[in-house]
């Protein structure tokens, strides 16, 4: 027995060494291993900005890739005005959020944009995601379960039925008013059964 744990030592410290290697090499570990002890969200900004009113030229768009958990709930601007030189410049924001959920395991979800929005939830049923590129996982691995337009806020739950990770994505299409959203993930105990008392709907949204 104490020959088998020294060579699990070993295995482990062996382990440790090349994903610290790596990382010093590449500077980040890009896919994300689920965390079994607690509630991680990883979140991904994306910023769309537009010239004046007058035309309202697209001017460009950048995406963060922060590939750290954020803390829920979260508070962010989805659309922002500011001023220049040539007059108004507003900024649309498209917000990503990623969860694990292990087997079994019930999340209660909310939003509330203030303003009609698109809130879409997608699932991507394999363990390892990069969580610093939530928005190229969503457009290229993941497939969409629930999109709903045209609202204010969302609120549901999602009980997972295997090992798997699901997206969320919170956007707006227009260019006014100023606009600040709120998100919100927290682990609730749940099952099958008394999933639709805790949350009034089924398995999910």
């Amino acid at each position: 027995m104490t020959s088998r744990r020294g060579g699990i030592a070993t295995t482990v410290v062996a382990f440790a060494i090349i994903v610290i290697a790596v990382v010093a090499m590449t500077g980040i570990l890009a896919i994300a291993i689920p965390n079994p002890n607690g509630l991680a969200v990883y979140g991904e900004m994306c910023s769309f900005t537009y010239g004046p009113p007058a035309t309202y030229l697209y001017l460009g768009s950048r995406c963060g890739t922060p590939n750290h958990p954020v803390s829920m709930p979260t508070t962010f601007n989805l659309i922002t005005i500011a001023h220049n030189q040539t007059g108004n410049i507003t900024t649309l924001q498209e917000a990503y959020f990623g969860i694990f959920l292990r087997s079994g395991q019930a999340i209660r979800v909310s939003e509330d944009s203030g303003v009609p929005a698109e809130f879409r939830v997608y699932l991507y049923n394999q363990t390892g995601l990069d969580t610093s590129d939530l928005v190229n996982e969503v457009a290229h691995h993941a497939y969409p379960v629930i999109d709903d337009s045209g609202s204010t806020s969302d609120n549901g739950c999602v009980l997972a039925s295997h090992n798997e990770w699901y997206l969320f994505v919170l956007s707006v299409d227009q260019v006014r008013p100023v606009a600040t959203a709120t998100f919100d993930i927290q682990l609730t105990q749940a099952n099958q059964l008394n999933l639709a008392n805790l949350c009034g709907f089924g398995v999910a949204f």
